[in-house]
This record gives C-alpha cells, sequence and structure tokens, in this order.
C-alpha cells in the first residue's frame, strides 16, 4: 500500500513529515500531496497542496470522540424522551427545560410516584451520558473528558473505529502507516483540511529540510513561514508514497465529498401517496 518514496521529486501521493494540522498541535503531522502529477512533472504549480495526516491516537481523541458526542448526544436525549413517554409525561419538555432542571422537577420531587421512581435509574443513565458527550463537543476536548467518553460509549466508539477503517466516515481515511513495512496503530488523513506550500519549500522537502535550512528559507521567502514544524531532532522529508490504486482511492473520496449536492426530501405526504399506489396482492393468490 505504502512503499518507500524516492529522495528528490515529491509527486501525488508522496507523504512527507513535519506537515501542520489545524487542531493537531504539539501532535506528529504528516502531509499528502494532492496535487496532479502532470502538474508538479512540468511544474506548472506555484504551490502544492495536500492534506494532513495524523495519528489514530490524536485523531481519535479529537475529531473521533466530537463525532461520537454527536452520536451519544442525540441517543441519550432520545432515550431521556422515551423514559417520559413511558411515564404519560410529554417528552417536549425536554426541548424547552434542561434535563437537569427535568430530573428534579419530575424524579426527584418528594411526592414521586412508585412508577416515576422506577425510571428514575432509567433516566439517571441516559442523562449522564448526555452530559459526558456534552463535554467532549469543542475543538480539542479535555483529554480527560474524552477518555471518560470513550470508556462510556466503547461499543459505539468501537463502531465509529470500523467505519473508520471501512472508509465509511466521509472526512477520514485510514492509512496503516507513513513508510514502508510500519506496523502501529495506524493513522488518518484529514480529507476535510486542505493545505500548501510553495513550491520552493517542497522542492526543498524533497530532498530533505533541517530546522536551521528551513529558517534560512523563510528569511528569503516570506510565503514559506508558518508551513512546516520542524522539530530541533528532526527534519522534513519524503517518508512514503501512497500506491496505486489507493491514492485514486483516496483522490475519488476526497473529490466526492467536495462534489456532494444536498437537497431536500421528498415530503411525507408525497411518499404516502406513492407507497398507496402499490397494488395490494390478490385474494386468491
Amino acid at each position: 500500500m505504502i512503499t518507500k518514496a524516492a529522495i528528490g521529486p515529491l509527486t501525488q501521493g508522496t507523504i512527507f513529515s513535519c506537515a501542520l494540522a489545524e487542531d493537531y498541535v504539539d501532535c506528529v503531522v504528516h502531509g499528502l500531496i494532492i496535487t496532479a502529477r502532470c502538474d508538479v512533472t512540468n511544474d506548472k504549480v506555484d504551490v502544492y497542496n495536500y492534506i494532513p495526516i495524523v495519528k489514530f491516537d490524536d485523531w481519535l481523541v479529537r475529531e473521533g470522540v466530537r463525532a461520537l458526542a454527536g452520536r451519544t448526544s442525540r441517543s441519550a436525549m432520545g432515550e431521556m424522551r422515551n423514559t417520559l413517554t413511558q411515564l404519560g409525561l410529554a417528552a417536549s419538555i425536554l426541548t424547552t427545560t434542561p434535563h437537569n432542571e427535568v430530573f428534579r422537577i419530575i424524579f426527584d420531587a418528594d411526592d414521586a410516584s412508585s412508577k416515576i421512581s422506577s425510571k428514575r435509574e432509567q433516566f439517571v443513565k441516559h442523562a449522564r451520558r448526555y452530559e459526558a458527550a456534552g463535554k467532549c463537543m469543542q475543538p480539542v476536548p479535555p483529554i480527560a473528558a474524552a477518555n471518560a467518553l470513550l470508556t462510556l460509549e466503547k461499543a459505539e466508539a468501537g463502531k465509529l473505529v470500523k467505519e473508520l477503517c471501512s472508509n465509511a466516515i466521509a472526512e477520514a481515511y485510514y492509512l496503516p502507516g507513513v513508510g514502508p513495512q510500519e506496523e502501529r496503530a495506524g493513522y488518518v488523513a484529514l480529507l476535510r483540511e486542505i493545505r500548501h506550500i510553495p513550491r520552493g519549500l517542497a522542492k526543498a522537502v524533497a530532498n530533505g529540510l533541517d530546522r536551521p535550512s528551513y529558517a534560512a528559507l523563510q528569511a528569503t521567502d516570506s510565503r514559506c513561514g508558518d508551513r512546516l514544524y520542524i522539530p530541533d531532532d528532526d527534519f522534513a522529508w519524503p517518508t512514503g508514497l501512497l500506491q496505486s490504486p489507493f491514492i485514486e482511492h483516496l483522490m475519488q473520496r476526497l473529490t466526492l465529498l467536495f462534489s456532494r449536492i444536498g437537497v431536500s426530501d421528498v415530503n411525507e405526504a408525497t411518499v404516502k401517496r406513492l407507497q398507496n399506489r402499490i397494488p395490494a396482492p390478490s385474494g386468491d393468490e
């Protein structure tokens, strides 16, 4: 899937080190070149576009947890509404009143009936899920809150990981590594975050670029500033090349992500009317 990258040229599918990603400060980030091969070969472009690649573990406690939080929040709210419905109460109260206030009024009242008391733990369970999800909605969730939600929703988190590996998450693409024969926990390409580096910087990276050389390059070309993060003990260089047909598959996923068009659903009345046009089974068959 990923082979050794040649030192010298960068091309579509080349993975390089010391890249940047929006919500991954202080994380190891690689970049994957997506600029067309012909444009690179013929030197037609002034910038090379790339998408960031981050470690799976870093993705999981950021974008993964945010996706999990959204699912958990919707599920928990639905379960709290179901609990109220089972008690013959209006679930719509949760749209106007915070869930903790609903608990205080209905379940924590001194005169709560035995029927209501029997549903108390059920409501509390899903209220805790809802609260845990709410702590993970920010761009970079606190690590303690992220780990708590992953533990609480382990089964659903497992489904999310399976979706990632099955390419069922539109904005993410799973990669086993960033170089040949690399056996690690894996990486995730962030399809929604397209970045670029100037041509001169890209060519310098293609041959290996250390921190002092990068500083010198920034001094002569202001466009190169804040395009990479090269630690003192590291250097930016091509670490691997994503092979065919995987690079084409990734590019197809990337294209579909940005070319999707959403339209309104056909209204329910029309659906029912069309369903009613289906012939009913005859009685003699």
